[in-house]
């Protein structure tokens, strides 16, 4: 399947929606990485939509027993997928870690602290302890729910009774969260570690990730893909309306869609040359605020100066780069739209 199943369960329909939840419901609580568990639902899915559509039952494709079937299904999962699992885990961690070390590191709580020497301002100890927690803990309700699967083929849902799966998460939920924020009155005295380190380490591993751990390419819609190309035709319609209502209002004739889109490609060509100002913005940005904190002397040595402009300009243009990709998206669809309409004539 190409695009990410999840856009297509909703052509399911009855039983077969039903058997879909419950599969998916098995098939979510294992340890199973997340590329290899999308690419099973969607065969998975393709098998259902297939059955549906020649009129056959769903007996024919998962057999009398739902238990039965889930375990085998997923039989040929091993421990190269729960490691896999593991590592989209520590990325999910590496990336907030990563930004709170950045954030300390840039703006300390003592000021007066060199760099190697500066601390987090909460307990980062505890935080690290409760994640793990709260791992162990998403572990035991998978667990529970698999069981629940194979007993009896039910989807555990959390606001219909029996409600044990939702007791369990919620019992998970705050004692991860009693875990975190409670940790510095609970173990006060644990050793924090110093924030260049936690930032050493989570980019360390997340460029690791990067050249080692290479996600299969799929062709999954990304979601801003997806919204953009659902919103894009109301949105340059209703534009184009506008445009004619404010052209009568003045008395001016109204435009035709032909120079519509001869004025949405010249903006469009307008709007890419922006790309030079958002590779520049990030330049300026930390010329300025590092020559700010130098007349103040905020920077206790001039490694720390070093540091900081590194930082600044990873921080600033991550997050120009981030905004000129939403841009250029934007770009690109109203190309394909003008591009689709002028076919269209």
């Amino acid at each position: 399947m190409k695009d990410s199943y999840v856009f297509y369960t909703d052509k399911l329909r009855g039983e077969y929606k039903d058997v879909f939840d419950q599969v998916e419901a098995y098939v979510n609580s294992l340890a199973v990485n997340g590329d290899a568990r999308e690419e099973r639902l969607g065969d998975f899915l393709d098998l259902l939509l297939s059955a549906q559509e020649a009129g056959r039952s769903v007996e024919s494709v998962t057999g009398g027993d739902i238990g039965r079937f889930c375990e085998s299904f997923c039989a040929d999962f091993g421990p190269k997928n729960a490691f896999l699992q593991v590592l989209d885990l520590l990325k999910a961690l590496a990336w907030p870690l990563a930004a709170i070390s950045l954030v300390g590191l840039l703006f300390p709580e003592d000021p007066g602290a060199g760099f190697f020497a500066r601390k987090p301002a909460f307990n980062l100890t505890g935080f690290l302890l409760g994640w793990a927690a709260g791992m162990v803990i998403v572990d035991l309700i998978n667990a529970v729910t698999r069981r629940r699967v194979l007993k009896s083929g039910e989807k555990p849902r959390l606001w219909r009774k029996p409600n044990l799966s939702g007791v369990l998460l919620a019992a998970g939920v705050l004692l991860t969260l009693a875990l975190i924020f409670l940790g510095e009155a609970l173990l006060p005295d644990l050793p924090q570690p110093p924030l260049w380190a936690c930032l050493a380490a989570s980019v360390l591993f997340l460029l690791l990730c990067r050249v080692f751990y290479k996600r299969p390419r799929r062709g999954k819609v990304r979601l801003t893909e997806l919204s953009m190309e659902n919103s894009i035709d109301e949105t340059m319609m209703k534009k184009f309306a506008g445009l004619n209502k404010k052209r009568r209002k003045k008395g001016k004739p109204p435009m035709t869609l032909e120079e519509f889109l001869d004025r949405e490609e010249i903006e469009c060509n307008r709007t890419e040359k922006l790309k030079l100002l958002y590779i520049l913005l990030p330049i300026l940005f930390t010329a300025a605020s590092t020559a700010s904190m130098a007349l103040t002397d905020s920077f206790e040595t001039p490694l720390d100066g070093v540091f900081y402009v590194v930082l600044m300009l990873a921080v600033e243009g991550a997050v120009m780069t981030g905004l000129w990709k939403i841009v250029r998206l934007g770009i690109e669809s109203r190309r394909r739209w003008i591009a689709s309409h002028r076919e269209e004539k």
